[in-house]
C-alpha cells in the first residue's frame, strides 16, 4: 500500500510539474508586440552600432517605444544629432506601428529612459 502511494504521489508530482511547464499559445496582443519588436529590431541595431555609447536596448508599452540610453554619451551627443536620432525612431517606429495596426490610431510616442527607468526625453506623434 506503502508503494501504489509512493507512486501515485510521483505520478501526480509529474503531472503537475508538466502542466505547469506547457508554453501557452501567446495572446494576440503579445503576438503584434512580437512583431513590432522584431520589425523595430534593425532600427535599433543601426542605432546601437553608430551610437556605441549612447543607444543601448529597446522595448515596447503599447504605443510607446522604450529606448534604454547611456545618459552620459546621451549628454555628451552633439544637439542635431540626438535630434536626428529621437526622429529616426520616431518614423521607423510610426511605420511599424502602423503596419502591424492596420486602421488604428493612436498618439505613438519614442521615449527615451537611463539605467533607472527615468525618461531623459521623449517625441511624440498621432497617427
Amino acid at each position: 500500500m506503502r508503494n501504489v502511494r509512493t507512486l501515485v504521489s510521483a505520478v501526480l508530482t509529474l503531472a503537475l510539474a508538466a502542466g505547469c511547464t506547457s508554453n501557452p499559445k501567446p495572446s494576440a496582443q503579445q503576438a503584434i508586440v512580437d512583431r513590432e519588436t522584431a520589425a523595430i529590431a534593425p532600427s535599433v541595431a543601426r542605432a546601437k552600432t553608430r551610437y556605441k555609447s549612447v543607444v543601448m536596448g529597446s522595448d515596447i508599452r503599447g504605443s510607446t517605444l522604450l529606448i534604454s540610453i547611456d545618459a552620459e554619451g546621451l549628454s555628451e551627443m552633439d544637439t542635431d544629432a540626438e535630434d536626428g536620432l529621437l526622429a529616426g525612431f520616431l518614423t521607423d517606429w510610426k511605420r511599424v506601428w502602423l503596419k502591424a495596426n492596420p486602421g488604428k490610431h493612436a498618439k505613438l510616442v519614442v521615449e527615451f529612459q537611463n539605467y533607472y527607468g527615468q525618461e531623459e526625453v521623449s517625441r511624440s506623434a498621432k497617427v
